[in-house]
């Protein structure tokens, strides 16, 4: 299972969670704790993987979801988070694949 823990422990107390157009966001530690573990991170551990970029002169990651027919990880979006010193205030999550382009990212993770 994924360290729910470990990226909440991570965010300011008034952090978002945002995933456009969606309406659906989340905002502070527990409504993201929630979302975050009730569905992100829940199911079959390692079926993500993330790849650092940057965007907007965020921090960011091409996500990548697995296909379990493959075994291979296929593109799933982009992460933008966003900092407040050290700590996270704000995750958008676009989820359209194709964007991993933009950022010279594979739209297969090579194995």
């Amino acid at each position: 299972m994924a360290d729910v823990d470990g990226l909440v422990a991570l965010l300011k107390a008034d952090a978002t969670f945002s995933m456009p157009p969606n309406p659906a966001w989340a905002r502070g530690v527990d409504n993201i704790r929630a979302l975050v573990g009730d569905h992100i991170f829940a199911g079959q551990a390692g079926r993500w993987r993330l790849v650092t970029t940057r965007a907007s002169g965020e921090a960011g990651f091409g996500l990548y979801r697995i296909n379990e027919q493959e075994g291979r990880y296929h593109a799933y979006g982009v992460m933008v988070v966003s900092f407040d010193g050290e700590a996270i205030a704000a995750m958008t999550t676009f989820r359209t694949p194709a964007l991993v382009s933009y950022f010279n990212l594979p739209q297969i993770l090579p194995e």
